[in-house]
């Protein structure tokens, strides 16, 4: 089965957004070890990319349900 345009799109915004929440946490860590305050809502930031990663799964399930 052939990849459509929209999946790939959605797939490489799922890859994106988890390469982000990962230097989410790697910041967050950094600031902790360096006492350097960022200014960043951790939580926010990190539900956000959840978030956003959980509504691409979700479009996709729908679309496999909808067939």
């Amino acid at each position: 089965m052939k990849e459509t345009i929209q999946e790939k799109i959605d797939r490489n915004k799922k890859e994106d957004l988890a390469e982000m929440h990962h230097y989410i946490y790697e910041l967050k860590i950094l600031e902790k070890k360096t006492k350097i305050k960022l200014g960043i809502d951790w939580d926010k930031a990190i539900n956000r990319t959840l978030r956003a990663i959980s509504e691409i799964y979700k479009k996709r399930k729908n679309k496999k349900c909808d067939n």
